[in-house]
């Protein structure tokens, strides 16, 4: 499954790529164009994927991120953190997150 943002010209310059099995869907990539962040270009294509994965009739929304990327991001798109694991280098944690559908 998967979701993509192109600019007027028709490149692509961000994209979400996932998977469902069951309820469940999985987010295992979003990524936009360095120049291009914080433009709401991350939750339009979040939004996309998200509606496709409803589409399929998917309840529970996963993904895992880091402390370094966009935990407060996906929080802020309804996700919760259910599990972290530490020890990485630097300090950094990995984290699950999931998002469940009423």
């Amino acid at each position: 499954m998967a979701a993509s943002a192109e600019d007027e010209g028709g490149r692509v310059v961000g994209g979400a790529l996932g998977r469902t099995w069951g309820l469940c869907c999985e987010l295992l990539e979003l990524w936009v164009d360095t120049e291009l962040r914080n433009l709401g270009i991350g939750s339009g294509l979040l939004i996309k994927f998200e509606s496709h994965a409803r589409q399929r009739g998917c309840k529970s929304l996963y993904l895992t991120t880091h402390s370094y990327q966009a935990p407060e991001f996906y929080k802020k798109h309804g996700y919760e953190a259910i599990a972290s694991i530490s020890g990485y280098p630097d300090g950094i944690t990995k984290y699950l997150m999931l998002k469940t559908e009423a």
